[in-house]
């Protein structure tokens, strides 16, 4: 794939200081209307996609949800999921008659996505701005039979990401 993919010349260098997150340019920090969805490094992020529309460029291949697809599942590794609530009935917030609704919560609910949804979140983050420079974003890593792959990938290597570990050795 790599060898498929043309890079442009020269490297694209951003200035890490002028390219702040909270750069005294960023439209957050000007009081600009932007979506509440759009990247968490929104300045730094649109900066690097004003630079790459400079080079006509108009695809990205990205790495998003490399490491969900390596990742332990739940019977691998039992954990709380990320951003996940504790048991409604204890939240002090939360009426009567919610708490009583709570155990219908996951009723009728759509079926899970094949893809992570922390892979999700950061591609709806992440577009929006590539797409406003007329840079289609495309993420290898959440094919359906990549996702696949990573889960018929051995424990040993995908525990801590080795397997990505070791990949970047070799390219040392």
């Amino acid at each position: 794939m790599r060898e498929a993919v043309r890079f442009a010349e020269p490297d694209l260098l951003l200035d890490a200081v002028v390219t702040a997150p909270l750069h005294r340019d960023c439209d957050r920090v000007n009081g600009e209307l932007i979506s509440p969805y759009d990247e968490p490094l929104y300045h730094p992020f649109q900066r690097l996609t004003e630079g790459l529309a400079a080079f006509a460029v108009r695809a990205v291949v990205t790495g998003l949800g490399g490491d969900e697809m390596v990742a332990l599942s739940q019977e691998e590794y039992p954990h709380q999921p990320m951003g996940a609530l504790p048991d409604a009935a204890r939240l002090p917030w939360i009426g009567e008659h919610a708490r009583g609704a709570a155990e219908f919560s996951d009723d009728g609910i759509a079926p899970p996505a094949v893809v992570n949804s922390m892979t999700l979140l950061s591609l709806e983050t992440t577009a929006p701005l590539m797409l406003r420079q007329g840079i289609w974003p495309v993420h290898p890593f959440t094919d359906p039979v990549m996702v696949q792959l990573g889960d018929w990938l051995p424990i040993d290597w995908r525990q801590l990401k080795q397997l990505q570990r070791r990949r970047l050795v070799v390219f040392r």
